[in-house]
């Protein structure tokens, strides 16, 4: 999976708008519904719903963690066509909140 981590990035408790410096998200090839958004540190794993302009991206649901400021992020570049499931490479970071987030796929799909 190809990862775009350039920048960092800052968003509120409760807001779906996250806000980059340096971050070039227009032309980091993220989709929006199959690329997938994880702060550093923080274990949920949000999929990205829009991508406005290089330092602006909004989440698929408001933000349900602690306020972060200028932290360090990853945004997942490669999902599968079918269900967006992240997909992963050797050199991945933040591997277990991908896995996380193709797990909960996975569930919501199963009847």
């Amino acid at each position: 999976m190809a990862q775009w981590s350039q920048g960092t990035a800052s968003i509120n408790n409760g807001s779906a708008t996250v806000n980059g410096v340096g971050t070039a998200w227009l032309s980091s090839g993220a989709l929006p519904g199959l690329s997938v958004f994880v702060l550093s540190g923080v274990d949920t794993p949000y999929l990205v719903s829009a991508i406005s302009s290089d330092t602006v991206l909004t989440l698929q649901t408001a933000w349900e963690e602690a306020s972060a400021s200028d932290i360090g992020y990853v945004l997942s570049l490669d999902a599968t066509p079918r269900y967006g499931l992240p997909l992963l490479d050797e050199t991945d970071v933040e591997v277990p909140a991908l896995i996380n987030r193709a797990f909960d796929i996975i569930d919501a799909a199963l009847p």
